[in-house]
């Protein structure tokens, strides 16, 4: 008797101990418009997130199709890294399109990297003379090496907001990253 009771002890135990250990596994799931955002979202989150791209590196980012697939790939995300000044004009409508409303546009889900990145060569006419327009300015922040310090910033800001418990770790990455 004694020792089934002390069985049930040792079991309950390692079942009320282990419960915050199993909870701290899961892995911040995180969706990036670009695989550049990829890549800077895996530097700075590591083993604590999961990370993929709805795009592909020879897709042009302004004209992506937003497909039933992409709205599944977003159906559980936590995060949705995007670059913004309407480079992907598409990622509202693969959001809107998941049901998830974490990641809805104006929710802290939706991460905008070029956030604090000053527009360059914002058009002074808006007009389709001029051909391809970006009404917000150039969008292709990302393609700048000395602007990924800021997108990864903004990243690791927003990782710091949703996961509070790996916030040392995110910032920790980040500055690795900025060396």
């Amino acid at each position: 008797m004694l020792s089934l009771r002390a069985l049930s002890v040792t079991v309950l135990c390692s079942l009320i101990f282990a419960r915050p250990l199993l909870a701290q596994e899961k892995k911040v799931q995180v969706v990036s418009t670009l695989p550049t955002l990829k890549a800077l979202t895996a530097e700075v989150g590591g083993n604590r997130v999961d990370v993929i791209a709805l795009a592909r590196g020879d897709q042009d980012p302004h004209f992506v199709t937003p497909t039933p697939v992409l709205m599944q790939k977003t159906r559980q995300a936590d995060l949705l890294v995007q670059v913004g000044f309407s480079l992907e004009l598409w990622a509202d409508q693969v959001a809107n399109g998941s049901g998830n409303p974490k990641i809805f546009r104006g929710t802290p889900g939706r991460i905008i990297a070029s956030n604090g990145i000053s527009a360059l060569e914002v058009p002074a006419v808006l007009s389709r003379e001029f051909g391809d327009i970006h009404p917000q300015g150039n969008p292709h922040v990302w393609l700048d090496p000395l602007l990924a310090k800021a997108q990864a910033g903004n990243i690791a800001e927003a990782l710091k907001s949703f996961d509070p418990g790996g916030a040392t770790y995110y910032e920790s990455r980040k500055n690795d990253f900025f060396r």
